[in-house]
């Protein structure tokens, strides 16, 4: 009987491998996107057989990986896709809750970056904030040639669109620390949940991921962004920071939160009346496009956290 166990564990392994091979190969060379999913075969695998299974099917995969494309960049995806991978199948067998799980694999996702950026310095002989800062430049560069050659614009229209160009990138290279985060936490959330359909599907009994619609955040939440925000401004003001870097992190990432919080008022209410999710993924989509409908969310999820509009008890994570 063990050794039939052990059969199945190998083949299941395998075709694991094999499947993230596929997707980490198509994510490379096609559609990147394809890449988010490449823990998803890990996790699955891991659910079923345990942590030490998904360590050593990550190893075979990155193996795998090299042989098919650049092993710098089987390596670079292993560290930043894998070790999330590893970190939620440690969480899992540890029985932590869902919410304790997406936070340690987004943490491990955050250790897995920093670990593809020191592999990235060691190839290339630069660091990360000088290639960002070498490849923003290159996009101020870009823009400046193709406004330029607006002959349509006046001096006036091409210097303000210019500068509106200008602020954007700027802004983009203030807040990517917080943008990494979140990257790191959707990685986590986005596996974890379609991990649980993967398991229904081959009839492997799992625990229901908690629905969106009764997402309510930490009690605490607004006075802890609070006080970190106070905190940053204090730091920036004593010019160990220059000014707007943490502020800036801060206050996407509270935004971020209660966005999300906002989104399952949205679903909640609308899931009272209707049956029907379609008017509730228009909205999640046109607050992500048009600011008007994504500041109303975001303070529909602040105002929430006082007056409680779900008639939710207060949980944690």
């Amino acid at each position: 009987m063990g050794n039939e166990n052990r059969s199945r564990m190998m083949t299941e392994g395998a075709m694991m491998v094999g499947l993230a091979a596929v997707l980490g190969y198509l994510g490379q060379m096609l559609f990147t996107p394809l890449l988010f999913l490449y823990p998803l075969p890990f996790l699955v695998l891991g659910f079923r057989q345990g942590t030490k299974a998904t360590i050593i099917a990550v190893l075979a995969s990155l193996g795998v990986c090299s042989l098919l494309f650049m092993p710098i960049a089987a390596l670079s995806m292993t560290l930043s896709l894998g070790i999330p991978a590893i970190g939620i199948a440690w969480g899992i067998h540890q029985g932590r809750s869902f919410g304790e799980i997406v936070i340690v694999g987004g943490f491990a996702a955050l250790i897995g970056f920093a670990g593809a950026a020191v592999l990235f310095q060691l190839v290339s002989g630069m660091n990360m904030v000088e290639y960002v800062g070498t490849l923003t430049g290159e996009m101020q560069t870009v823009i400046e040639t193709t406004v330029a050659a607006q002959t349509n614009l006046d001096a006036a229209q091409a210097e303000t669109t210019l500068a509106q160009f200008t602020a954007m990138i700027e802004m983009v290279k203030r807040t990517l620390p917080a943008s990494l985060l979140i990257t790191a936490m959707l990685i986590a959330y986005i596996n974890m949940r379609l991990m649980v359909v993967v398991l229904k599907r081959i009839k492997t009994p799992v625990p229901d991921a908690p629905e969106l619609k009764l997402f309510i955040l930490p009690q605490g939440m607004v006075f802890g962004i609070l006080a970190m925000y106070v905190a940053a401004l204090f730091l920036e003001y004593q010019h160990y920071f220059e000014p707007g870097i943490l502020t800036q992190n801060i206050m996407i990432l509270g935004m971020s939160a209660f966005l999300v919080q906002g989104w399952a008022v949205v679903a909640y209410i609308i899931g009272q009346r209707t049956k029907n999710k379609t008017v509730i993924v228009l909205i999640f989509i046109m607050s992500l496009i048009f600011a008007v409908v994504q500041y109303a969310v975001l303070m529909l999820g602040m105002m929430d956290r006082f007056f409680n509009f779900r008639r939710l008890p207060s949980t944690k994570v």
